[in-house]
């Protein structure tokens, strides 16, 4: 039960972010490979805001997910949302940048399909070498902060899906 509600209230703040977020948010290159053959998604959110919805404080912003996935490369944008209840564990002041690290080619593909992520589905490290871990937060969040990534960057995305560009290989990197 509190799992739905906070799955309701972090996708309807995603949705609300969607419309009050700048359209001219940066676009993100992506850093260094891990492997060149593995499957990977890489999420950057570059300048995310803070913001309060009724009870809730978060933050949210536009970036990039650039993917590789069975030796094929693209980028799509996204959309970003993450928040909690309290509010004391978020906030641009204290995360800066955000980037996170997806490996499961499930979540990888879902997302490819227009499928919102969500952080309560997943599990969610900041250990780099934890190996369950389907996503990898590398910088700007703590693994207990929920968010949600939805793929697009606007209401029509949602509906027909996420509209992806291909990208060389090379670009496609797992570390910074």
């Amino acid at each position: 039960m509190q799992f739905e509600t906070r799955r309701r209230i972090l996708t309807s703040l995603a949705m609300v972010a969607s419309f009050t977020i700048s359209a001219n948010a940066e676009t993100v290159q992506p850093s260094p490979a891990l492997m060149p053959q593995a499957n990977i998604a890489v999420i950057e959110i570059d300048t995310p805001r803070e913001g309060n919805l009724l009870h809730l404080r978060g933050i949210a912003g536009r970036g990039t997910a650039t993917f590789r996935l069975n030796g094929v490369c693209s980028t799509i944008p996204v959309r970003f949302v993450a928040g909690d209840f309290t509010g004391k564990r978020v906030g641009v002041a204290r995360t800066g940048p955000i980037r996170l690290v997806i490996r499961s080619q499930h979540h990888i593909e879902r997302l490819i399909q227009g499928h919102d992520l969500v952080s309560d589905t997943l599990r969610v490290s900041q250990d780099p070498n934890d190996p369950v871990a389907e996503i990898h937060l590398e910088r700007g969040l703590s693994s207990e902060t929920g968010f949600v990534i939805n793929p697009g960057d606007n209401i029509l995305a949602d509906i027909w899906g996420p509209r992806s560009s291909p990208i060389p290989c090379e670009d496609v990197k797992a570390t910074d």
